[in-house]
């Protein structure tokens, strides 16, 4: 594969992903936006809505308008912070637990019966390439919001 075509290949799956997801979320009334916060919580637990928007690269007032939606569908809650009562950690409820985990086991179900048949090296090949790439985007994160983007 020539190097220049890897971003145009990561976008095409990213791409894919987002349609995957979505048609799964789109039966049960959630977007994309509302179950990538669903999820940050489900990983991280209660985090105040600031360290979400920082999380997931939002406006606060994104944040704000997901968690209001999320509320209004029983998913999660805001909880008075202890340390500061000026602050909220959003906090999931059963209802959010169960999306998450739905969604969890849909994706590693259907991903599992694709790949079932892949030889085990490929396997290996594969989960050391998203490791790799992991690497790689988190240096070049780093590098990026240090210098800023180059021309």
């Amino acid at each position: 594969m020539n190097p220049l075509d890897l971003p145009k290949s990561l976008r095409l799956i990213q791409n894919k992903w987002t349609r995957f997801y979505t048609c799964f979320l789109n039966g049960r009334d959630l977007t994309l936006p509302q179950f990538t916060l669903l999820l940050l919580v489900a990983d991280e637990g209660p985090l105040p809505m600031g360290e979400i928007a920082r999380k997931l690269y939002l406006a606060s007032s994104s944040v704000t308008h997901l968690v209001d939606q999320l509320e209004m569908k029983k998913m999660i809650e805001r909880k008075q912070n202890h340390k500061d009562r000026r602050s909220y950690r959003i906090c999931l409820l059963k209802k959010g637990e169960e999306i998450v985990e739905q969604v969890r086991r849909f994706t590693v179900d259907r991903l599992s019966s694709e790949v079932r048949e892949w030889p085990e090296s490929e396997m290996r090949t594969v989960g050391k390439f998203f490791e790799t790439m992991t690497r790689v985007v988190d240096r070049l994160i780093d590098e990026t919001s240090v210098k800023g983007p180059r021309p």
